[in-house]
């Protein structure tokens, strides 16, 4: 048995690459569906082990990560998050995304009936009275953010099957 999260994330990574490199006038119908099946995939199967290896600066700090810390409309208020002063970094907003995955808190808005234009998470742990975090994002952010999650796990993953 071989290890395959390094080779799930490098296969997503070109997947997503090729979306976003094709002009929008190109792109097929079902394109954003399969850019958010991506973001879902890096979110998920790779979040538990590699998680660590996502920047830990703020947001606000950074450049080139496509989310914005205005597209979080409700920054973390667990306790947990209050403890760890984590704010809106990236691994922060992946843990808060894979939370809204597992939980049935991703919903996907647009312009038109047939156009996907912005994924809203919401993570409301079970049992809680309000949610914890959300944010809504552009398809065109979560391009550029799924990207960025696969490049930060990829060293990671790959030192993991040596």
């Amino acid at each position: 048995m071989f290890p395959l999260d390094y080779d799930f994330v490098d296969t997503t990574l070109k997947i997503t690459k090729d979306l976003v490199a094709k002009p929008k006038e190109e792109r097929y119908e079902y394109d954003v569906t399969l850019l958010t099946n991506c973001l879902l995939g890096l979110i998920v199967f790779p979040k538990e082990n590699a998680l660590g290896a996502i920047e830990p600066r703020p947001l606000k700090d950074l450049k080139g990560w496509g989310v914005e810390p205005s597209q979080i409309t409700l920054e973390c208020q667990s306790d947990k998050c209050r403890q760890h002063k984590s704010g809106n970094t990236p691994r922060h907003v992946v843990y808060h995304l894979r939370n809204a995955v597992a939980h049935a808190g991703v919903h996907l808005w647009g312009e038109t009936e047939k156009e996907i234009t912005l994924v809203k998470f919401v993570d409301w742990p079970p049992g809680a009275k309000d949610p914890v975090f959300e944010a809504e994002i552009p398809v065109s952010a979560l391009e550029t953010f799924a990207v960025k999650v696969a490049e930060q796990y990829k060293p990671s993953l790959k030192a993991s099957i040596r």
